[in-house]
Protein backbone atom coordinates (compact mmCIF):
# COMPACT_ATOMS: atom_id res chain seq x y z
CA UNK A 1 0.00 0.00 0.00
CA UNK A 2 2.64 2.41 0.44
CA UNK A 3 3.89 1.94 -3.09
CA UNK A 4 0.23 3.34 -4.41
CA UNK A 5 0.14 5.47 -1.70
CA UNK A 6 3.64 7.46 -3.74
CA UNK A 7 2.55 6.84 -6.52
CA UNK A 8 -0.57 8.88 -6.13
CA UNK A 9 1.43 11.48 -4.29
CA UNK A 10 3.88 11.25 -7.57
CA UNK A 11 0.76 13.52 -9.67
CA UNK A 12 1.29 16.36 -7.28
CA UNK A 13 4.27 18.85 -7.28
CA UNK A 14 6.58 19.71 -4.57
CA UNK A 15 5.31 23.01 -4.68
CA UNK A 16 1.81 21.98 -4.42
CA UNK A 17 2.52 19.43 -0.99
CA UNK A 18 5.22 22.36 0.65
CA UNK A 19 2.18 25.13 -0.17
CA UNK A 20 -0.90 22.99 0.47
CA UNK A 21 -2.67 24.24 -2.87
CA UNK A 22 -3.53 20.50 -3.40
CA UNK A 23 -6.52 21.26 0.15
CA UNK A 24 -8.61 23.39 -2.27
CA UNK A 25 -8.36 20.97 -4.95
CA UNK A 26 -12.11 18.23 -5.31
CA UNK A 27 -9.84 15.47 -4.32
CA UNK A 28 -7.70 16.78 -1.32
CA UNK A 29 -9.35 13.65 0.47
CA UNK A 30 -7.22 11.04 -1.72
CA UNK A 31 -4.49 13.17 -1.30
CA UNK A 32 -4.74 13.44 2.54
CA UNK A 33 -5.36 9.74 2.54
CA UNK A 34 -2.56 8.56 1.00
CA UNK A 35 -0.02 11.25 2.78
CA UNK A 36 -1.53 9.73 6.25
CA UNK A 37 -0.94 6.30 4.00
CA UNK A 38 2.89 7.03 3.07
CA UNK A 39 3.53 7.92 6.51
CA UNK A 40 2.06 5.12 7.86
CA UNK A 41 2.93 2.14 5.76
CA UNK A 42 6.46 3.83 5.80
CA UNK A 43 6.82 3.31 9.16
CA UNK A 44 5.16 -0.11 9.53
CA UNK A 45 7.10 -1.06 6.90
CA UNK A 46 10.32 -0.31 8.95
CA UNK A 47 9.01 -1.79 12.36
CA UNK A 48 8.19 -4.76 10.75
CA UNK A 49 11.27 -5.34 8.86
CA UNK A 50 12.98 -4.48 12.17
CA UNK A 51 11.26 -7.26 13.93
CA UNK A 52 12.17 -9.48 11.13
CA UNK A 53 15.76 -8.90 11.07
CA UNK A 54 15.68 -9.77 14.56
CA UNK A 55 14.22 -13.29 14.28
CA UNK A 56 16.47 -13.73 10.85
CA UNK A 57 19.76 -12.83 8.88
CA UNK A 58 19.05 -9.70 7.05
CA UNK A 59 20.00 -11.04 3.72
CA UNK A 60 17.26 -13.61 4.05
CA UNK A 61 14.17 -10.92 5.64
CA UNK A 62 15.34 -8.47 2.64
CA UNK A 63 15.05 -11.64 0.09
CA UNK A 64 11.62 -12.31 0.99
CA UNK A 65 10.29 -8.61 2.27
CA UNK A 66 11.59 -7.43 -1.64
CA UNK A 67 9.88 -10.84 -2.95
CA UNK A 68 6.60 -10.86 -1.48
CA UNK A 69 5.90 -7.13 -1.80
CA UNK A 70 6.51 -7.66 -5.74
CA UNK A 71 4.53 -10.96 -5.95
CA UNK A 72 1.61 -8.88 -3.87
CA UNK A 73 1.68 -5.45 -5.99
CA UNK A 74 1.66 -7.34 -9.37
CA UNK A 75 -1.34 -9.55 -8.07
CA UNK A 76 -3.13 -6.49 -6.90
CA UNK A 77 -2.27 -4.68 -10.11
CA UNK A 78 -3.73 -7.51 -11.88
CA UNK A 79 -6.65 -7.56 -9.72
CA UNK A 80 -7.57 -4.13 -9.05
CA UNK A 81 -5.79 -2.09 -12.80
CA UNK A 82 -7.02 -4.64 -15.05
CA UNK A 83 -2.91 -5.24 -16.20
CA UNK A 84 -2.69 -8.07 -18.45
CA UNK A 85 -1.30 -11.10 -16.74
CA UNK A 86 0.42 -13.68 -19.10
CA UNK A 87 1.78 -17.16 -18.11
CA UNK A 88 5.26 -16.46 -17.94
CA UNK A 89 4.25 -13.81 -15.11
CA UNK A 90 2.55 -16.67 -13.41
CA UNK A 91 5.69 -19.16 -13.55
CA UNK A 92 8.11 -16.33 -12.65
CA UNK A 93 6.04 -15.33 -9.54
CA UNK A 94 6.16 -19.19 -8.56
CA UNK A 95 9.94 -19.13 -9.26
CA UNK A 96 10.03 -16.29 -6.26
CA UNK A 97 7.68 -17.90 -3.99
CA UNK A 98 9.56 -20.94 -4.65
CA UNK A 99 13.36 -19.13 -3.90
CA UNK A 100 11.62 -17.51 -0.50
CA UNK A 101 10.45 -20.87 0.60
CA UNK A 102 13.62 -22.48 -0.51
CA UNK A 103 16.05 -19.86 0.95
CA UNK A 104 14.24 -19.94 4.46
CA UNK A 105 14.19 -23.66 4.66
CA UNK A 106 17.99 -23.99 3.57
CA UNK A 107 19.05 -21.29 6.19
CA UNK A 108 17.04 -23.04 9.06
CA UNK A 109 18.69 -26.38 8.36
CA UNK A 110 22.09 -24.39 8.43
CA UNK A 111 21.63 -22.40 11.53
CA UNK A 112 19.96 -25.44 13.41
Amino acid sequence: MWLYCVAYLNKLSWKQLSSLSFVNEENNGWIFASIIGYASFGIANVILFTKAVAKISPSIAFAAWTGLALVGITVIDFLWKDISFSYLQLVSITLILGGIIGIKSVSDKSEA
